[in-house]
């Protein structure tokens, strides 16, 4: 058979060109034909609460995990319907392995936002919040139904310190019951998978990381677990068929340039990357977004750290937003750092609207911080979860934003701000590990100081009133935002860490 003339001159044969078309062009139908097939599986599963194909379901659902967010947002439909439906099939998924293990071989992680604001119980570097049982809330029942089960429970201050906590029991805990919203138990679930130990996931009936519920019977029901047996079905096929070879090899030939185009622009974007510059970081930022679980799951199956995605992203939306974030009026920021950056020993209270209410008692850096922030009308919110920045995010509606968290936190809050059209910056902690965390002080402090339209901008501190006075841009008294201060922050660390007994 006679092929037609090649648009362009091409380093190939025009039969492998056009066979490569053909290959995009039913992967492109393949790819919309998954869309659709995954997101029916959605909604039957969300409605009927029965379960079709479900080692299939799950991973086409991890696959396009990005792109059925953001149709479901498109349509305004809420995106978590996702999540929820990846946790009910994972749990199908799960429950043959996890029957199979004994329970004293079990593990229940509860997240420390089912507690009491009142609660007593001390944080533990080694074993998170402990217990005292004071009956404030539900977690002193589930403690005694788990020292009777022989199940070891933790309440996690973090998703870092429940990883911490898996890794290094790893011989002993062999199963895993899970509670958190649906977002964080899909995320754990997904990880605790990369470990190989089966889980089983319990949602919080109320969320927003202060003062949330769950179904405490259906914990328990899931603690007690025993042998049964379960059904999984296969998929079949799907095939797909075209003509039309002139559209065939158009598309082989631009897919082939694509292909060299990319490699040219990967070497350049690596090179780059060594001196701390990125390369097209809109369309690489959105390449990211677009993979971000699929990616991070092969990294995990690969044995490669896979914080190393969170990472990038972070690396690209601080180069892509610094420029808005700067211009924005300084009392139209807001300022969230995590609850683990607070000292062991912290006399702060939880309000459900204002999140932890720092007391400025000194045993941690953020007391300097906050009088620095009010200072300058920066609000500052200590946020207890990520759920919790998403409601400050809602109800103040802030200009612009700067976050402090690990990796995993920082990437996933400034991916939600940024896509309410709200420009964020981020600092990654220095420690992480939900305890006792640490980060660079002086690169927060410029964070929050940075401004087109007062850059020289300083401030000193009456230690004695707890407030600040604002000085002129040639003075050279206190300053508080600039590199001058980097040696003095460099002893507060230094302190801060040994009163931490870290």
């Amino acid at each position: 058979m006679g092929y037609p003339a090649p648009p362009i001159p091409l380093p190939v044969p025009i039969p492998v060109v056009e066979a490569l078309g053909r290959i995009i062009v039913i992967g492109a139908l393949v790819f919309v034909i998954l869309i659709i097939v995954a997101l029916l599986l959605c909604i039957i599963v969300f409605h009927t609460h029965r379960i079709i194909l479900p080692n299939i379901a799950l991973f086409m659902i991890t696959l396009l995990y990005e792109p059925l967010h953001r149709v479901l947002s498109f349509f305004h439909v809420d995106p978590t319907l996702v999540d929820r439906v990846s946790v009910e099939i994972g749990n199908a998924v799960n429950y043959p392995a996890f029957v199979t293990t004994k329970r004293e071989e079990r593990a229940l992680l509860l997240p420390q936002c089912i507690r009491s604001p009142e609660c007593p119980a001390k944080l533990s570097p080694v074993d998170g919040i402990k217990c005292t049982g004071c009956g404030r809330c539900e977690i002193a029942r589930l403690s005694a139904v788990c020292k009777e089960l022989g199940i070891r429970m933790y309440i996690s201050p973090g998703g870092t310190f429940t990883k911490r906590i898996l890794i290094s029991n790893r011989h002993r805990v062999r199963a895993i019951i899970g509670v958190a919203c649906y977002p964080n138990l899909y995320e754990g679930m997904l990880n605790v998978k990369l470990l190989g130990i089966p889980a089983q996931g319990v949602p919080l009936k109320t969320t927003g990381c202060v003062n949330t519920s769950v179904d405490i019977q259906e914990i328990i029901a899931k603690c007690k677990l025993g042998t049964s047996g379960i059904v999984l079905a296969l998929a079949l096929p799907l095939t797909s068929g075209s003509a039309m070879d002139m559209v065939y090899l158009w598309v082989g030939a631009v897919f082939i340039y694509m292909v060299m185009l990319s490699l040219v622009l990967i070497l350049i974007a690596g090179c780059l990357a060594v001196y701390k510059r990125e390369l097209f970081p809109r369309f690489t930022l959105l390449v990211l977004n677009l993979f971000y679980h699929p990616a991070k799951l092969l990294l995990g199956y690969l044995r490669v750290n896979h914080i190393i995605v969170d990472e990038i992203g972070i690396a690209l939306m601080n180069s892509l937003y610094r420029a808005e974030y700067e211009r924005t009026d300084l009392s139209r920021r807001i300022l969230f750092l995590p609850q683990c950056l607070r000292s062991l020993e912290c006399p702060a209270k939880t309000s459900p609207q204002e999140g932890i209410l720092c007391k400025a008692c000194g045993r941690c850096g953020i007391g300097e911080l906050k009088r620095l922030c009010d200072a300058l009308g920066v609000e500052i919110c200590i946020a207890p979860g990520g759920e919790f920045v998403k409601r400050a995010i809602r109800y103040r509606n802030p200009q612009a934003a700067l976050g402090v968290a690990c990796q995993h936190d920082l990437y996933e809050a400034m991916r939600y701000v940024t896509s309410r059209g709200i420009p964020m910056i981020g600092v990654v902690l220095t420690r992480s590990g939900c305890i006792s965390t640490d980060v660079n002080w002086s690169e927060v402090k410029r964070a929050i100081c940075a401004s087109v339209s007062a850059p020289g901008i300083k401030y000193k501190y009456n230690t004695n009133t707890n407030n600040a006075d604002r000085e002129g841009e040639g003075d050279a008294g206190f300053p508080a935002c600039g590199d001058e201060e980097e040696a003095r922050d460099r002893g507060e660390d230094a302190r801060d860490s040994g009163a931490m007994g870290v």
